[in-house]
């Protein structure tokens, strides 16, 4: 009997020695998938990066384990949106990761509020009580290439502060991101500026897309008032309904990853209106990195199903 629990704590003792082996230490964490991909362009193999939320999680309601945070307690750096789309992370700024080295990228960036209008607030008190409320600034700051490029240069300020030793390399990596990022934008104005675009206007069912508005001056027809609804009153549907049809819109957006409203039948039915899919990157899947598919790459396809649904003036 004593040599048969000699033996059973001895595979204890592998197994747990061999776990420790296999474990990886986080050295960055991250929120919301672009970040990511900022960060791991920069860094390469060097460093072990890594998301806080599972693949294809949904964002909002995620709740991490307690693994998780005794993780990230001894990582080097957490990288995050804020505009409370991470509520986990800001109300444990003062407790749970308060000697955890944050960095809250959207205090760096020119933020848009969900009209798509530039929010010109430049009284900070007022500034940052807006940012904890998710109903004025949207969310969706990486679907601008220009504020990537922001958060890329932040993001390399930081990595350099804590492995110095790295600068030149990290350097060369994000000017060729940068680079990426530059030729992005670059494509989506050559797009948007089109001579041939009868009404700069797109339907969406989640809007994720105020950025767009602001920076390519995109119109957004929203089907509901929020993303949480799927009510709108008959009179409200019946103006968004002729608001479609006087830009001669044709496609309605459905967002990849993100449940439809039960609106969106009825309002493909009234106007005649076929369905095309955006990606609002917020999440990716196993599937989709499986296929080798990106930031960039995503957002390219996204380009490209907006240069099919935007109202043509031969179309009219």
């Amino acid at each position: 009997m004593k040599k048969i629990i000699l033996l059973m704590l001895a595979i204890v003792s592998l197994v747990t020695i061999s776990g420790c082996k296999d474990s990886k230490k986080v050295d960055i964490y991250i929120s919301v998938y672009p970040i990511e991909y900022i960060v791991k362009q920069i860094v390469k193999e060097d460093l072990v990066v890594e998301s806080i939320y599972p693949r294809g999680a949904e964002v909002h309601d995620f709740e991490p384990t307690a693994k998780q945070i005794v993780s990230m307690s001894e990582c080097k750096v957490l990288f995050y949106i804020g505009l409370g789309l991470e509520p986990f992370i800001t109300n444990g700024l003062n407790s749970t990761f308060k000697n955890l080295k944050t960095v809250e990228l959207s205090n760096y960036l020119e933020l848009v509020e969900l009209d798509g209008s530039h929010d010109h607030n430049h009284d900070a008190s007022i500034k940052a009580e807006n940012k904890s409320n998710s109903d004025v600034y949207d969310q969706h700051v990486w679907l601008d290439p220009i504020a990537m490029i922001r958060m890329s240069e932040v993001v390399l300020d930081e990595l350099v502060k804590i492995y110095p030793e790295k600068e030149e390399f990290f350097n060369a990596n994000a000017i060729e991101l940068i680079k990426e990022l530059e030729e992005l934008n670059q494509e989506y104005s050559e797009v948007t500026s089109s001579e041939d675009i009868f009404s700069l206007t797109i339907m969406v069912d989640h809007d994720a897309y105020a950025y767009w508005t602001y920076r390519y001056g995109i119109n957004r027809i929203k089907l509901r008032s929020d993303n949480e609804s799927n009510e709108v009153g008959t009179q409200e549907f019946l103006e968004k309904v002729k608001q479609a049809k006087e830009a001669n819109i044709k496609y309605i957006l459905s967002t990849k990853n993100e449940t439809k409203s039960a609106l969106f039948s009825q309002y493909m039915k009234e106007i005649g209106a076929s369905e095309r899919s955006l990606h609002h990157l917020g999440t990716i899947t196993i599937q989709e990195l499986k296929e080798g598919n990106n930031y960039i790459s995503i957002m390219r396809d996204n380009l490209e199903v907006l240069k099919e649904v935007l109202p043509r003036k031969e179309e009219k």
